[in-house]
């Protein structure tokens, strides 16, 4: 089994650890005997590489057991943080399966996408709309309110919130290339250079490459730097 569960390069959380799991198993029950693992690890896939490494190193474990294990890191906070995570979960495993169904009803040629995260890109942005994000937030914030929680544990909570709110800004800035007037899209841009550039210690994430490289945002930025926008590439 060697499918690119984790070469994926957008900034908003997928909620695919649960399918994973789930999909390792299946593999395993079908006579699988080994796997080569292909990822980019980032913090926006953290649930799902855990989720990937706990169920290959114990293949009888739930993933209830994992997610209990995984949210343990957020102590006190950890059933509200689970709800967060639960809420992208649903919207995500749902839009995943509909990519799915698209691709059965293309050509032969487009099935390989089918496994290839890399390919989910705009399908993940599809499926998290700007009010899901503003949901979403508003539950981590419940999280940070947590009474008791260590200084690292709510630094993993505000972390989770960064990631949530670039997410956010990102999908603005990419749906203003297409549906906003020029200017728009340029304060779109500037405004998620400088929330990536203030948070950079809690995103914990080399964005960089999701800022250069294909097939996530460099044509959007590209766009803009032809547009005299250079400054912010330095």
């Amino acid at each position: 089994m060697r499918p690119n569960y984790l070469c994926y390069v957008g900034t908003a959380p997928r909620g695919l650890e649960r399918f994973y799991v789930e999909d390792f198993k299946r593999n395993l029950a079908g006579g699988m005997v080994g796997i080569d693992e292909d990822n980019y690890p980032r913090a926006v896939t953290l649930f799902e590489t855990y989720a990937l490494g706990r169920v290959a190193a114990e293949p009888g474990i739930s993933f209830a057991e994992i997610e209990r294990e995984y949210l343990s890191q957020y102590g006190a906070a950890a059933g509200t943080m689970g709800r967060y995570f639960a809420r992208v979960r649903e919207r995500g495993e749902k839009a995943r399966a509909e990519a799915v169904i698209r691709n059965e009803r293309r050509a032969a040629g487009e099935l390989a996408k089918a496994l290839d995260d890399s390919a989910l890109f705009g399908t993940v942005y599809a499926a998290h709309l700007d009010a899901d994000f503003a949901s979403d937030l508003e539950v981590i914030e419940e999280a940070l309110r947590t009474v008791g929680l260590s200084e690292q544990e709510k630094r993993r909570v505000m972390r989770a919130r960064a990631l949530v709110e670039n997410a956010r800004l990102t999908r603005r800035f990419l749906i203003a290339r297409d549906e906003a007037p020029f200017e728009e899209f340029k304060r779109l841009g500037r405004e998620v250079i400088t929330f990536r550039t203030e948070n950079k210690d809690l995103m914990d994430d080399n964005w960089g490459r999701v800022f250069r490289g294909h097939p996530a945002e460099v044509r959007w930025w590209m766009r803009l730097k032809k547009k005299g926008f250079a400054e912010d590439f330095k």
